[in-house]
């Protein structure tokens, strides 16, 4: 069930879609979080074939794109689509030059696209649109769709345990790296679970402890290059777990039939039997041996 306030923006982004038929139309449609995109577009393609009889097309860019104009016209050739919707600039490797190639070439958007064009863009995004193409983006309509906060709060518990599987699947004495987890610097995944946890402490909402030591744990991970900054959250992570288990009377245990040990190189152990190990206070793995760092 999508929020009123949603709801709303959505009717919004229908109607502009609607009144822009046959000519062009910049629209920044600005969201943080892919899953809401989805939900966004499921409920407006039906809407737009059922009130207008208008076929929405979408390109999704690859990151290695370097000219939005020319890819998209490449893509769409002589085609002129009722409505064209762009995904993936969040994605890109080269932004900041896409956006000051698309800044330089605006005008042929008028040109050559009689038609309206969404561009999905996160916050981020959106601020180096309007530093880097200040004219292209004053010719854009915006609208916004927000994420409720239990949303965001179960994006951060599933995308935290996402993580934790990752690890503990990869067996004893194997690390991975960001990249191998999606959380390498510039990714999606990473700006979106960043986007989520300051979007929560803006609203002044909280995690329970289990949710907060994982996010503790993986935002440690993110860090991995940075130790000292690392180990801090590491042992945040641990330190929510303990309490956590202090406040289940449990002594060594989260789960059934599980043990854990605390001391030099202490051992703790979660539900599904997999072993946390910290050295001197900083947790170096998820599974036997890892090395975190």
């Amino acid at each position: 069930m999508m929020e009123t306030n949603n709801e709303n923006t959505l009717q919004a982004l229908s109607w502009a879609l609607q009144a822009s038929q046959g000519r062009f139309s910049l629209i920044l449609a600005r969201c943080n979080y892919a899953s809401l995109r989805r939900q966004i577009v499921l409920q407006l393609r039906p809407q737009l074939q059922e009130r207008a009889s208008l076929v929405l097309t979408e390109i999704t860019l690859h990151k290695s794109v370097k000219r939005l104009f020319a890819t998209l016209k490449n893509q769409l050739g002589e085609k002129q689509p009722q409505a064209l919707m762009v995904f993936g600039l969040e994605s890109l490797s080269n932004l900041e030059q896409v956006l000051t190639a698309a800044n330089q070439v605006r005008e042929e958007f008028g040109k050559h696209f009689h038609f309206p064009l969404v561009l999905w863009v996160t916050d981020e995004v959106m601020r180096c649109l309007i530093r880097l193409a200040p004219d292209f983006y004053s010719w854009a309509t915006s609208v916004e769709f927000a994420i409720a906060t239990d949303d965001l709060i179960n994006f951060i518990e599933q995308t935290t345990d996402a993580v934790v599987a990752k690890v503990l699947d990869a067996g004893a004495g194997i690390f991975l790296d960001n990249t191998a987890l999606n959380l390498e610097i510039g990714s999606p995944l990473r700006t979106e679970l960043e986007s989520a946890r300051q979007e929560l402490l803006a609203r002044g909402a909280r995690l329970n402890r289990q949710q907060e030591a994982s996010l503790e744990f993986v935002i440690g991970r993110e860090l991995d290059n940075l130790q000292q900054d690392a180990r801090q959250h590491y042992e945040r992570s641990l330190a929510l777990w303990q309490q956590q288990e202090g406040e289940e009377g449990e002594t060594g245990r989260r789960g059934e039939g599980e043990t854990g040990r605390r001391g030099d190189g202490e051992t703790g152990r979660r539900g599904d039997g997999e072993t946390v190990r910290w050295r001197d206070g900083e947790m170096g793995s998820w599974g036997d041996g890892e090395r975190g760092r």
